[in-house]
């Protein structure tokens, strides 16, 4: 079975954001420091 793509995430996307939102990540996780210290949001 072939892989399907993945949606592409648009531009000016704060992933940040989606992952507090979505991911459940506290302002203060390893996971919010790293992403904002990677993508500056």
């Amino acid at each position: 079975m072939p892989d399907s793509p993945r949606p592409e995430v648009p531009k000016n996307t704060n992933v940040c954001a989606l992952g507090k939102q979505y991911g459940g990540w506290r302002a203060d996780s390893p996971e919010s420091r790293i992403c904002e210290q990677t993508y500056g949001h």
